[in-house]
């Protein structure tokens, strides 16, 4: 009797319209947990009607290193398929067998328990800075990728010491040195330093020097160029106490209020996740303008000024 016909002949005889022969090493999996996993795939039992009566056949052979299955189908019809199958375990080859059952069971079927692919895995700081600026990307920032829910956000801390440049709102240009730090938000950065200008001479007025100490908050927003760079823009203001005193000190030293309101861009360079690097301009325009009188002359603040800051921060995982 050729194969053809004994899969008919078991499929005339068969009380369902399914039918599962199988003969495996020992070793292997028995037939009802073939059939217990083509069910699973199928999301119903074998008994009972389908839309094709179906008969197979799965023959199970162990070889030298690997397992090999030849998988024989045969319709109601009497149109006969044949598969052959190799893998390195026996689990491996009764898994690729109840599959192609199950497909040729219906095919229509298996689409609808397929589950979606998983999301693609999203790193940590590497990926997060290789977005678009505004899309969040990774879980520990809270950030969204396809199929995770959006999460909030979690701040973290930044502490920056910096060296600073500026001209025209104290007379003359000069140096200063500031320490503060920050709250980083996703790309949004709460941020305030406290800075001391060191005493400079007033070269229109050789007897005056001035200098100033400041605390400014800014809130920034962060374009996230690449990797390793982020371009920083902050708007902010400033307030500090003016200090000017006679360099002969024969004229009473005065110390007086002073605000006024900040703009500023820079480039951050950030090697590691935990250090940065920024260059920053900043423009600053004056509320208030304290002034000091000093021999028939008198020196005032600017009403507004430039300053460039370089700055070193330790950012908190």
């Amino acid at each position: 009797m050729t194969a053809e016909v004994a899969l008919l002949a078991l499929l005339a005889g068969a009380a369902n319209d399914i039918t599962i022969a199988w003969d495996a090493p020992s070793e292997c999996p028995e037939r009802e947990e073939l059939r217990s996993r083509v069910e699973g795939l199928l999301g119903r039992g074998l008994e009972g009607e389908f839309e094709r009566r179906l008969a197979v056949t799965a023959v199970a052979r162990k070889e030298a290193e690997s397992y090999g299955v030849v998988i024989t189908t045969i319709d109601g019809d009497g149109n006969r398929r044949e598969r052959s199958i190799e893998g390195a375990t026996c689990e491996a080859i009764v898994d690729a067998t109840a599959l192609v059952i199950a497909l040729a069971i219906d095919p229509s079927s298996i689409a609808w328990q397929t589950p979606p692919p998983p999301p693609p895995p999203v790193t940590t700081s590497t990926a997060a800075r290789t977005q678009p600026p505004g899309l969040p990307t990774n879980e520990a920032d809270g950030l969204r990728a396809p199929g995770i829910p959006f999460l909030i956000p979690i701040p973290r801390l930044d502490f920056r010491v910096g060296a600073r440049a500026g001209a025209a709102v104290l007379p003359d240009s000069g140096i200063g040195f500031s320490f503060g730090g920050a709250i980083l938000w996703d790309v949004l950065r709460f941020q305030t330093a406290g800075t001391v200008w060191l005493d400079r001479q007033v070269s229109a007025v050789p007897n005056a020097k001035v200098g100033l100490w400041s605390v400014e908050g800014e809130v920034c927003y962060a374009v996230l160029l690449s990797e390793l760079f982020e371009l920083p823009s902050c708007v902010g203001a400033e307030i500090g106490r003016f200090a000017a005193d006679s360099v002969d000190q024969m004229t009473p030293p005065t110390r007086a209020f002073w605000g006024g309101s900040t703009l500023s861009t820079g480039l951050a360079f950030v090697p590691i996740e935990a250090l940065a690097f920024v260059l920053d301009v900043e423009g600053v325009l004056s509320w208030i303008r304290p002034e000091y009188e000093v021999d028939d002359a008198v020196v005032r603040m600017g009403r507004a000024g430039v300053r460039a800051g370089l700055w070193v921060e330790l950012r908190v995982p």
